[in-house]
């Protein structure tokens, strides 16, 4: 009888152990997940800042190269405005 309480006993004991290993263990995983929620929201905000900050860059181009082709425009008005005043020129003063 004192050998089956005993082996009782150590297989209880065994038991405990590894019930309190694995909370150890299901605390751990808890705060890892904790900390990989932490970091997926964080991405998540980086990816709409960064999706928001491409949208402005993108109407900042867009404006950029509308106001390039008026100046474009108006350059090539000029240099026409300059050759016609130069073909009225004389020729010795050209």
């Amino acid at each position: 009888m004192g050998l089956a309480l005993f082996w009782f006993t150590l297989q209880v004991q065994f038991a405990v152990g590894r019930l309190l290993i694995s909370d150890f263990w299901k605390h751990i995983m808890e705060a890892e997940l904790l900390n990989l929620e932490d970091k997926v929201q964080q991405l998540a905000a980086l990816c709409r800042q960064l999706r928001n900050e491409n949208r402005q860059l993108r109407q900042d181009l867009l404006q950029t190269q509308q106001e390039n082709q008026q100046l474009n425009g108006k350059l090539a008005g000029a240099k026409d405005r300059l050759a016609s005043l130069l073909a009225k020129l004389p020729e010795e003063l050209a």
